[in-house]
């Protein structure tokens, strides 16, 4: 712990301006939704025009700028390059900033270096062990690499120090999805969605649950509430669940259209197809 009380005293920037929009960015980022993450993005820009040196300011764009790049795939390529700048002012600024190195793991993660990505984060929670994000993240990897006892771990951890996170609850949920828990995994998705059932997200999450249970109608349901939700923007993520829609309404000519070069039929391996992109 001696790394995170060493660093209770030192102010993170003297503008109690600056900060404010800090916390104000932070609340918007921690909803997920793309207005959210929009407004966000904002805040944290005002903060650093505030004060250019605050590092955090800097590491919250990155945030961002990732999670525009990666959750809602907007500008992706633009967006990654934003992050890995803003993170790099960040760490340049305070190089003992858990926040950034989280972020760095993350942008590092997409990149495919997945043991750079495992060493970020382990340094973050190194520096700040109650920071819930660098747990999350890490989880993540260690759930890709099927290492269940230690992800399980560092998920629950997560959920210790952020009980009200709804994007750390799914992620919880989204464990036992892997483990094949379905009930569990249905369980902790809906506890997840009641945290902000506007977050369309949240209701995918519960389609690719009810799929797998071949509750196929609940799916259905999940699905046309995330697509009202989204408002015919971010076509990427739209389009699939558009395609959902279509296959559980054995819809052959919707399919076709909305996924150009696969079968048409209802065979398996469309239905897998549908599944996994749930």
């Amino acid at each position: 712990m001696a790394p995170e009380i060493d660093r209770i005293d030192r102010k993170p920037t003297e503008s109690t301006k600056a900060y404010t929009l800090y916390l104000r960015g932070r609340y918007h980022w921690n909803r997920r939704g793309i207005e959210d993450i929009n407004k966000a993005t904002e805040y944290f820009a005002q903060a650093i025009k505030e004060d250019a040196k605050f590092a955090l300011g800097h590491a919250g764009l990155a945030d961002c700028h990732e999670l525009l790049a990666t959750n809602w795939e907007l500008d992706k390529k633009a967006n990654h390059e934003r992050a890995k700048t803003e993170v790099a002012a960040a760490l340049e600024l305070d190089p003992n900033l858990a926040e950034a190195h989280t972020t760095r793991g993350l942008i590092l993660d997409c990149d495919l270096d997945f043991k750079g990505a495992e060493e970020e984060f382990k340094k973050a929670i190194e520096l700040k062990p109650s920071y819930a994000t660098a747990h999350q993240w890490y989880f993540q990897i260690l759930e890709a690499e099927s290492r269940w006892d230690e992800a399980l771990k560092q998920i629950e951890k997560a959920v210790e120090l952020d009980p009200f996170s709804q994007i750390i609850n799914l992620n919880h949920a989204d464990y036992y999805f892997s483990r094949r828990d379905y009930e569990k995994a249905l369980e902790l998705t809906k506890k997840a969605v009641e945290l902000n059932p506007n977050y369309a997200i949240a209701h995918f999450q519960l389609v690719g649950t009810y799929a797998r249970m071949k509750r196929l109608d609940d799916a259905k349901r999940e699905a046309k509430i995330g697509v009202e939700l989204l408002q015919g923007a971010y076509p990427p993520i739209l389009k699939r669940m558009e395609a959902l829609i279509a296959y559980f309404e054995d819809n052959k000519e919707g399919l076709r259209r909305l996924l150009p070069g696969l079968e048409a039929s209802l065979g398996e391996p469309l239905a897998a197809t549908a599944m996994e992109i749930a």
